[in-house]
Protein backbone atom coordinates (compact mmCIF):
# COMPACT_ATOMS: atom_id res chain seq x y z
CA UNK A 1 0.00 0.00 0.00
CA UNK A 2 2.57 2.39 1.08
CA UNK A 3 4.10 1.42 -2.36
CA UNK A 4 1.56 2.69 -4.14
CA UNK A 5 0.38 5.72 -2.26
CA UNK A 6 4.36 7.31 -2.91
CA UNK A 7 4.03 6.64 -6.43
CA UNK A 8 0.91 8.60 -6.87
CA UNK A 9 1.59 11.42 -4.73
CA UNK A 10 3.58 14.65 -5.94
CA UNK A 11 3.85 17.41 -3.33
CA UNK A 12 6.32 19.69 -1.75
CA UNK A 13 5.34 18.84 1.65
CA UNK A 14 5.37 15.11 1.09
CA UNK A 15 8.44 12.91 0.92
CA UNK A 16 9.30 11.41 -2.29
CA UNK A 17 9.97 7.69 -3.58
CA UNK A 18 12.63 7.17 -6.24
CA UNK A 19 13.01 3.84 -6.66
CA UNK A 20 11.68 0.56 -5.26
CA UNK A 21 13.28 -2.85 -5.68
CA UNK A 22 13.19 -6.13 -3.66
CA UNK A 23 15.41 -9.63 -3.22
CA UNK A 24 13.99 -12.86 -1.63
CA UNK A 25 13.17 -11.65 1.58
CA UNK A 26 12.90 -7.56 1.54
CA UNK A 27 11.49 -4.66 -0.36
CA UNK A 28 13.79 -1.85 -0.41
CA UNK A 29 12.45 1.75 -0.79
CA UNK A 30 14.92 4.46 -2.64
CA UNK A 31 13.59 7.90 -1.18
CA UNK A 32 14.22 11.34 -0.60
CA UNK A 33 17.25 12.22 1.67
CA UNK A 34 15.71 14.54 4.82
CA UNK A 35 18.51 15.65 6.92
CA UNK A 36 16.60 17.65 9.78
CA UNK A 37 15.06 15.20 12.29
CA UNK A 38 11.45 14.42 13.19
CA UNK A 39 9.71 17.17 14.33
CA UNK A 40 9.24 15.61 17.60
CA UNK A 41 13.21 16.02 18.11
CA UNK A 42 12.16 19.77 17.72
CA UNK A 43 9.70 19.80 20.60
CA UNK A 44 12.29 19.18 23.00
CA UNK A 45 14.29 21.44 25.24
CA UNK A 46 17.20 20.12 27.31
CA UNK A 47 14.91 16.24 27.05
CA UNK A 48 11.69 18.08 27.59
CA UNK A 49 8.92 18.15 25.23
CA UNK A 50 7.90 21.75 26.05
CA UNK A 51 6.41 22.76 22.73
CA UNK A 52 7.01 25.65 20.30
CA UNK A 53 5.38 28.84 20.13
CA UNK A 54 3.22 30.09 18.28
CA UNK A 55 4.55 31.01 15.23
CA UNK A 56 6.89 28.31 14.91
CA UNK A 57 3.93 25.63 15.63
CA UNK A 58 1.71 27.87 12.67
CA UNK A 59 4.70 27.38 10.05
CA UNK A 60 5.12 23.78 10.39
CA UNK A 61 0.95 23.33 10.75
CA UNK A 62 0.36 24.78 7.52
CA UNK A 63 2.70 22.54 6.31
CA UNK A 64 1.20 19.63 7.22
CA UNK A 65 -2.18 21.58 6.85
CA UNK A 66 -1.36 21.48 2.71
CA UNK A 67 0.11 18.52 2.62
CA UNK A 68 -3.23 16.56 4.23
CA UNK A 69 -5.37 18.58 2.12
CA UNK A 70 -3.51 17.56 -1.25
CA UNK A 71 -3.80 13.62 -0.21
CA UNK A 72 -7.34 14.09 0.58
CA UNK A 73 -7.91 15.70 -2.58
CA UNK A 74 -6.86 12.56 -4.64
CA UNK A 75 -8.98 10.29 -2.03
CA UNK A 76 -6.53 9.18 0.73
CA UNK A 77 -6.23 9.21 3.84
CA UNK A 78 -2.80 9.19 6.20
CA UNK A 79 -4.14 7.86 9.29
CA UNK A 80 -1.18 8.23 11.39
CA UNK A 81 -0.43 11.53 11.44
CA UNK A 82 1.87 12.58 14.55
CA UNK A 83 5.23 14.48 15.24
CA UNK A 84 6.84 10.90 14.64
CA UNK A 85 6.14 11.33 10.94
CA UNK A 86 7.07 14.74 10.07
CA UNK A 87 10.56 15.45 8.76
CA UNK A 88 12.68 18.73 9.21
CA UNK A 89 13.86 19.07 5.71
CA UNK A 90 16.98 21.74 5.99
CA UNK A 91 17.29 22.26 2.04
CA UNK A 92 13.82 23.78 2.10
CA UNK A 93 14.30 26.47 4.68
CA UNK A 94 13.09 24.13 7.34
CA UNK A 95 9.82 23.12 5.75
CA UNK A 96 7.71 19.73 6.85
CA UNK A 97 7.53 16.48 5.02
CA UNK A 98 4.95 13.76 5.37
CA UNK A 99 6.40 10.05 5.77
CA UNK A 100 5.63 6.88 6.47
CA UNK A 101 2.25 5.87 4.37
CA UNK A 102 2.42 1.93 5.68
CA UNK A 103 -1.36 2.42 7.11
CA UNK A 104 -2.50 4.56 4.61
CA UNK A 105 -6.06 4.46 2.92
CA UNK A 106 -7.20 4.53 -0.57
CA UNK A 107 -10.73 5.54 -0.69
CA UNK A 108 -10.58 5.26 -4.79
CA UNK A 109 -9.67 1.58 -4.30
CA UNK A 110 -10.09 -0.49 -1.24
CA UNK A 111 -8.57 -3.59 -2.52
CA UNK A 112 -5.06 -2.68 -0.98
CA UNK A 113 -6.41 -1.07 2.04
CA UNK A 114 -5.95 -2.89 5.44
CA UNK A 115 -8.00 -2.73 8.47
CA UNK A 116 -10.14 0.35 10.32
CA UNK A 117 -7.91 -0.54 13.79
CA UNK A 118 -5.30 1.63 12.65
CA UNK A 119 -2.48 4.54 13.79
CA UNK A 120 -1.02 5.93 17.28
CA UNK A 121 -3.33 5.43 20.15
CA UNK A 122 -2.65 9.18 21.36
CA UNK A 123 -3.40 10.08 17.57
CA UNK A 124 -6.54 7.87 16.96
CA UNK A 125 -9.88 9.56 16.62
CA UNK A 126 -13.39 8.00 18.99
CA UNK A 127 -14.38 6.17 15.57
CA UNK A 128 -11.34 4.35 15.06
CA UNK A 129 -11.22 3.20 18.21
CA UNK A 130 -14.54 1.77 17.54
CA UNK A 131 -13.28 0.08 14.39
CA UNK A 132 -16.01 2.00 12.48
CA UNK A 133 -15.05 3.20 9.00
CA UNK A 134 -12.56 5.78 8.64
CA UNK A 135 -13.81 9.16 6.75
CA UNK A 136 -11.55 12.96 6.03
CA UNK A 137 -12.79 13.44 9.62
CA UNK A 138 -10.33 11.19 10.87
CA UNK A 139 -7.22 13.10 9.62
CA UNK A 140 -8.13 16.01 10.86
CA UNK A 141 -8.62 15.07 14.60
CA UNK A 142 -4.59 13.68 14.68
CA UNK A 143 -4.18 17.03 12.84
CA UNK A 144 -6.22 18.97 16.08
CA UNK A 145 -3.92 16.86 18.75
CA UNK A 146 -0.66 17.90 16.86
CA UNK A 147 -2.30 20.94 17.33
CA UNK A 148 -2.26 20.59 20.96
CA UNK A 149 1.09 18.98 20.47
CA UNK A 150 2.98 21.36 19.21
CA UNK A 151 1.57 24.10 21.06
CA UNK A 152 1.89 22.51 24.86
CA UNK A 153 4.48 19.74 24.41
CA UNK A 154 1.98 17.21 25.51
CA UNK A 155 -1.12 15.33 23.73
CA UNK A 156 -4.35 15.94 24.98
CA UNK A 157 -5.34 12.76 25.58
CA UNK A 158 -2.65 10.37 26.90
CA UNK A 159 -3.39 8.35 29.60
CA UNK A 160 -0.23 6.50 30.39
CA UNK A 161 -1.21 3.32 28.33
CA UNK A 162 -3.03 2.29 25.56
CA UNK A 163 -5.98 0.93 27.44
CA UNK A 164 -5.98 4.43 29.43
CA UNK A 165 -5.86 6.42 26.42
CA UNK A 166 -8.56 5.03 24.38
CA UNK A 167 -10.58 5.86 27.24
CA UNK A 168 -9.47 9.25 27.52
CA UNK A 169 -10.40 9.86 23.55
CA UNK A 170 -14.01 8.34 24.13
CA UNK A 171 -14.91 10.34 26.70
CA UNK A 172 -13.29 13.32 24.82
CA UNK A 173 -12.65 15.24 27.52
CA UNK A 174 -9.15 17.27 27.74
CA UNK A 175 -7.45 20.16 29.22
CA UNK A 176 -6.69 23.79 27.47
CA UNK A 177 -3.67 25.78 29.09
CA UNK A 178 -4.59 29.43 30.11
CA UNK A 179 -1.42 30.76 28.08
CA UNK A 180 -3.22 29.68 24.68
CA UNK A 181 -4.45 31.99 22.87
CA UNK A 182 -8.50 32.29 21.93
CA UNK A 183 -7.56 31.64 18.35
CA UNK A 184 -5.66 28.54 18.90
CA UNK A 185 -7.99 26.94 21.62
CA UNK A 186 -10.89 27.47 19.21
CA UNK A 187 -8.97 25.52 16.51
CA UNK A 188 -7.70 22.92 18.80
CA UNK A 189 -12.11 22.38 20.36
CA UNK A 190 -13.36 22.80 16.85
CA UNK A 191 -11.39 19.99 15.73
CA UNK A 192 -10.94 17.31 18.70
CA UNK A 193 -14.86 16.81 18.37
CA UNK A 194 -16.43 12.74 19.15
CA UNK A 195 -18.67 13.10 16.45
CA UNK A 196 -16.79 13.36 13.22
CA UNK A 197 -19.79 15.45 11.19
CA UNK A 198 -18.89 18.18 13.61
CA UNK A 199 -15.56 18.66 13.55
CA UNK A 200 -14.32 21.60 11.56
CA UNK A 201 -14.77 20.53 7.70
CA UNK A 202 -16.99 17.64 8.92
CA UNK A 203 -16.28 14.52 6.80
CA UNK A 204 -16.13 15.95 3.26
CA UNK A 205 -12.84 15.79 1.14
CA UNK A 206 -12.22 19.61 1.36
CA UNK A 207 -12.29 19.49 5.05
CA UNK A 208 -8.38 21.16 5.27
CA UNK A 209 -10.20 24.16 3.26
CA UNK A 210 -12.13 25.09 6.57
CA UNK A 211 -9.09 24.35 8.48
CA UNK A 212 -6.96 26.88 6.45
CA UNK A 213 -9.63 29.63 6.30
CA UNK A 214 -9.21 29.46 10.23
CA UNK A 215 -8.33 32.90 12.44
CA UNK A 216 -5.63 30.77 13.87
CA UNK A 217 -4.07 30.64 10.14
CA UNK A 218 -4.22 34.24 9.60
CA UNK A 219 -1.44 35.78 7.41
CA UNK A 220 -0.11 32.68 6.02
CA UNK A 221 0.09 32.85 2.75
CA UNK A 222 -0.52 29.09 1.51
CA UNK A 223 -0.39 29.78 -1.74
CA UNK A 224 3.36 30.53 -1.73
CA UNK A 225 3.64 28.98 1.97
CA UNK A 226 6.36 26.72 0.84
CA UNK A 227 8.83 29.84 0.06
CA UNK A 228 8.30 31.12 3.39
CA UNK A 229 10.96 31.54 5.62
CA UNK A 230 10.97 29.84 9.11
CA UNK A 231 10.38 32.12 11.92
CA UNK A 232 12.87 32.26 14.77
CA UNK A 233 11.63 30.43 18.25
CA UNK A 234 10.95 32.93 20.47
CA UNK A 235 10.15 30.18 22.95
CA UNK A 236 13.12 28.23 23.63
CA UNK A 237 15.54 31.34 23.79
CA UNK A 238 12.79 33.64 25.78
CA UNK A 239 13.38 35.37 29.02
CA UNK A 240 11.17 33.22 30.80
CA UNK A 241 13.81 29.82 30.10
CA UNK A 242 16.06 32.05 31.70
CA UNK A 243 14.29 32.61 35.06
CA UNK A 244 13.80 28.81 35.03
CA UNK A 245 17.29 28.33 34.96
CA UNK A 246 18.27 30.37 37.65
CA UNK A 247 15.23 29.29 39.64
CA UNK A 248 15.77 25.70 39.55
CA UNK A 249 19.83 27.10 40.74
CA UNK A 250 18.32 28.64 43.49
CA UNK A 251 16.47 25.87 44.77
CA UNK A 252 19.55 23.38 44.19
CA UNK A 253 21.10 25.69 46.63
CA UNK A 254 18.56 26.43 49.02
CA UNK A 255 19.49 24.90 52.66
CA UNK A 256 16.20 22.51 52.76
CA UNK A 257 16.28 23.48 56.36
CA UNK A 258 15.66 26.89 56.33
CA UNK A 259 12.18 28.13 56.92
CA UNK A 260 11.01 29.27 53.65
CA UNK A 261 10.76 32.85 52.86
CA UNK A 262 10.59 34.90 49.28
CA UNK A 263 11.24 38.47 51.51
CA UNK A 264 13.73 40.27 49.58
CA UNK A 265 13.90 37.86 46.78
CA UNK A 266 14.64 39.17 43.44
CA UNK A 267 13.57 36.10 41.46
CA UNK A 268 10.23 36.65 43.43
CA UNK A 269 9.48 40.33 42.47
CA UNK A 270 10.49 39.23 39.15
CA UNK A 271 7.56 36.53 38.76
CA UNK A 272 5.77 39.14 40.36
CA UNK A 273 6.02 41.44 37.20
CA UNK A 274 4.74 39.16 34.70
CA UNK A 275 1.58 39.34 32.82
CA UNK A 276 -0.70 36.28 33.75
CA UNK A 277 0.04 34.86 30.34
CA UNK A 278 3.22 34.79 31.19
CA UNK A 279 3.25 33.00 34.63
CA UNK A 280 1.58 30.18 32.92
CA UNK A 281 3.68 29.38 30.59
CA UNK A 282 6.38 29.90 33.32
CA UNK A 283 4.17 26.98 35.45
CA UNK A 284 3.79 25.41 32.08
CA UNK A 285 7.93 25.11 31.28
CA UNK A 286 8.64 24.35 35.04
CA UNK A 287 5.95 21.49 34.69
CA UNK A 288 7.05 19.90 31.69
CA UNK A 289 10.36 19.86 33.21
CA UNK A 290 9.13 18.00 36.47
CA UNK A 291 10.14 20.39 39.03
CA UNK A 292 7.10 22.70 39.73
CA UNK A 293 6.77 20.12 42.30
CA UNK A 294 9.21 21.50 44.86
CA UNK A 295 8.71 23.14 47.86
CA UNK A 296 10.82 26.46 46.95
CA UNK A 297 8.88 26.46 43.14
CA UNK A 298 5.20 25.61 43.37
CA UNK A 299 4.91 28.21 46.74
CA UNK A 300 6.17 31.21 44.28
CA UNK A 301 3.07 31.19 42.19
CA UNK A 302 0.84 31.69 45.19
CA UNK A 303 -0.06 35.31 47.27
CA UNK A 304 0.48 33.41 50.51
CA UNK A 305 3.26 30.88 52.00
CA UNK A 306 0.48 29.23 54.35
CA UNK A 307 0.23 26.03 52.36
CA UNK A 308 -2.85 24.20 51.50
CA UNK A 309 -4.42 24.16 54.84
CA UNK A 310 -7.76 25.81 55.58
CA UNK A 311 -8.77 28.12 58.76
CA UNK A 312 -5.07 28.56 58.64
CA UNK A 313 -5.27 32.38 58.80
CA UNK A 314 -5.87 34.46 61.88
CA UNK A 315 -9.39 34.75 61.57
CA UNK A 316 -8.93 31.40 63.62
CA UNK A 317 -9.43 33.65 66.61
CA UNK A 318 -12.90 34.61 65.15
CA UNK A 319 -16.13 33.99 66.74
CA UNK A 320 -17.89 31.23 64.40
CA UNK A 321 -17.78 27.84 64.35
CA UNK A 322 -14.88 27.12 61.48
CA UNK A 323 -12.36 29.77 61.93
CA UNK A 324 -13.83 32.83 60.91
CA UNK A 325 -14.47 34.41 57.50
CA UNK A 326 -11.05 33.90 55.95
CA UNK A 327 -12.01 29.86 55.48
CA UNK A 328 -14.27 31.49 52.74
CA UNK A 329 -11.46 32.64 51.11
CA UNK A 330 -9.39 29.68 51.68
CA UNK A 331 -12.01 27.24 50.52
CA UNK A 332 -12.15 29.15 47.39
CA UNK A 333 -8.06 28.50 46.45
CA UNK A 334 -9.17 25.08 47.30
CA UNK A 335 -12.21 24.78 45.14
CA UNK A 336 -10.05 26.55 42.63
CA UNK A 337 -7.47 23.43 42.33
CA UNK A 338 -10.93 21.22 42.39
CA UNK A 339 -11.88 22.80 39.48
CA UNK A 340 -8.64 22.14 37.29
CA UNK A 341 -9.09 18.98 38.58
CA UNK A 342 -12.33 18.59 36.93
CA UNK A 343 -11.67 20.17 33.75
CA UNK A 344 -8.78 17.59 33.21
CA UNK A 345 -10.82 14.66 34.72
CA UNK A 346 -7.67 12.20 35.25
CA UNK A 347 -8.49 8.67 35.73
CA UNK A 348 -7.28 8.63 39.46
CA UNK A 349 -7.29 10.90 42.07
CA UNK A 350 -4.72 11.01 44.98
CA UNK A 351 -4.85 14.01 47.63
CA UNK A 352 -1.75 14.26 49.88
CA UNK A 353 -1.27 16.31 53.10
CA UNK A 354 -2.93 17.98 55.98
CA UNK A 355 -5.73 20.15 54.92
CA UNK A 356 -7.15 21.33 58.19
CA UNK A 357 -4.73 23.96 60.37
CA UNK A 358 -6.95 22.63 63.79
CA UNK A 359 -5.54 20.07 65.96
CA UNK A 360 -7.27 17.49 67.35
CA UNK A 361 -9.21 19.10 70.34
CA UNK A 362 -8.80 22.52 69.06
CA UNK A 363 -12.33 23.87 69.12
CA UNK A 364 -12.72 24.01 65.25
CA UNK A 365 -11.44 20.88 64.50
CA UNK A 366 -14.94 18.83 63.82
CA UNK A 367 -16.18 21.44 62.05
CA UNK A 368 -12.77 22.11 59.65
CA UNK A 369 -13.06 18.32 59.15
CA UNK A 370 -16.66 18.18 58.40
CA UNK A 371 -16.25 21.15 55.95
CA UNK A 372 -13.14 19.88 53.85
CA UNK A 373 -15.32 16.18 53.25
CA UNK A 374 -17.90 19.38 51.74
CA UNK A 375 -15.32 20.77 49.47
CA UNK A 376 -14.27 17.20 48.69
CA UNK A 377 -17.52 16.65 47.31
CA UNK A 378 -16.93 18.87 44.69
CA UNK A 379 -14.73 16.66 42.87
CA UNK A 380 -16.45 15.24 39.67
CA UNK A 381 -18.25 11.96 40.25
CA UNK A 382 -18.26 10.75 36.71
CA UNK A 383 -14.55 10.18 37.81
CA UNK A 384 -13.64 6.39 37.45
CA UNK A 385 -12.09 5.12 40.11
CA UNK A 386 -10.01 2.24 41.37
CA UNK A 387 -10.86 -0.38 43.97
CA UNK A 388 -14.05 1.06 44.57
CA UNK A 389 -12.74 4.32 45.69
CA UNK A 390 -12.54 7.39 43.56
CA UNK A 391 -10.35 9.79 45.88
CA UNK A 392 -7.75 8.95 48.39
CA UNK A 393 -7.19 11.26 51.02
CA UNK A 394 -3.23 10.68 53.04
CA UNK A 395 -3.10 12.65 56.14
CA UNK A 396 0.64 13.49 56.99
CA UNK A 397 -0.29 15.29 60.14
CA UNK A 398 0.50 12.06 62.31
CA UNK A 399 4.14 12.12 61.05
CA UNK A 400 4.07 16.07 62.88
CA UNK A 401 1.75 15.59 65.55
CA UNK A 402 3.06 12.15 67.15
CA UNK A 403 2.36 13.19 70.22
CA UNK A 404 -1.23 12.89 70.01
CA UNK A 405 -0.74 9.82 67.75
CA UNK A 406 0.46 7.75 70.30
CA UNK A 407 -1.75 9.07 72.84
CA UNK A 408 -5.19 7.64 70.27
CA UNK A 409 -3.16 4.64 69.20
CA UNK A 410 -2.96 3.75 73.58
CA UNK A 411 -6.54 4.61 73.57
CA UNK A 412 -7.74 2.19 71.02
CA UNK A 413 -5.26 -0.56 72.39
CA UNK A 414 -7.33 -0.51 75.88
CA UNK A 415 -10.40 -0.35 73.94
CA UNK A 416 -9.70 -2.83 71.53
CA UNK A 417 -8.66 -5.22 74.67
CA UNK A 418 -12.25 -3.92 76.57
CA UNK A 419 -14.05 -5.57 73.24
CA UNK A 420 -12.17 -8.56 73.54
CA UNK A 421 -12.70 -9.44 77.25
CA UNK A 422 -16.49 -8.62 77.09
CA UNK A 423 -16.84 -10.79 73.57
CA UNK A 424 -14.59 -13.01 72.32
CA UNK A 425 -16.74 -13.69 69.53
CA UNK A 426 -16.12 -10.52 67.99
CA UNK A 427 -13.24 -9.85 66.02
CA UNK A 428 -10.87 -7.09 66.93
CA UNK A 429 -11.79 -3.72 65.16
CA UNK A 430 -9.83 -0.42 65.07
CA UNK A 431 -11.40 2.40 67.70
CA UNK A 432 -13.54 4.71 65.68
CA UNK A 433 -11.46 7.80 64.48
CA UNK A 434 -11.29 10.39 66.97
CA UNK A 435 -7.98 11.95 67.39
CA UNK A 436 -5.86 12.75 64.69
CA UNK A 437 -5.68 11.20 61.53
CA UNK A 438 -9.48 11.49 61.97
CA UNK A 439 -9.89 13.29 58.70
CA UNK A 440 -8.12 10.96 56.20
CA UNK A 441 -10.35 7.88 57.49
CA UNK A 442 -14.08 10.12 57.48
CA UNK A 443 -12.89 11.86 54.09
CA UNK A 444 -12.24 8.34 52.47
CA UNK A 445 -15.45 7.16 54.06
CA UNK A 446 -17.47 10.02 52.47
CA UNK A 447 -15.46 9.50 49.02
CA UNK A 448 -16.64 5.68 48.88
CA UNK A 449 -20.12 6.89 49.57
CA UNK A 450 -20.27 9.03 47.26
CA UNK A 451 -19.56 6.28 44.51
CA UNK A 452 -21.32 3.64 45.86
CA UNK A 453 -24.48 6.56 45.74
CA UNK A 454 -23.33 7.04 42.58
CA UNK A 455 -23.34 3.00 41.56
CA UNK A 456 -27.42 2.88 42.86
CA UNK A 457 -28.25 5.76 40.39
Amino acid sequence: MEKDVLNRLRHPNIIRLYQTFQDDNNLYFLLELLDGGELLSHLLHEGRQLGLDEDLARFYLADVASAVEYMHANQMLHRDLKPENMVVCKNTGGHLKLIDFGTAKNLADSKLNGPNFVGTPEYMPPETIDNKEPTYASDMWAFGCIVYQLLTGETPFSGGSAYLTFLRVQDGSYYLPDYLSDDAKDLISKLLQKDPKNRLGGTEANAMSAVKAHPFFKGIDFDNHIQAQQPASQFCGSELFQLVKRLAAMERARNLQDPLSFEGDVLQEQIKTLSSRDRSILMHILRRKQIVHLPGLYPRFFSSLSGPKLGHATALTEADNRGGSAWETESAAFLEAVKVLNARQPAFVVICGDFINAKPRDEFYDAQVVAFQELLNQINRKFAWYGGIKCIVVNTAILCHEKYFKEEVAAQTVNNNDRATSNSDIPEQIARPEEEGQETVLAAEMVTINVNSARKE
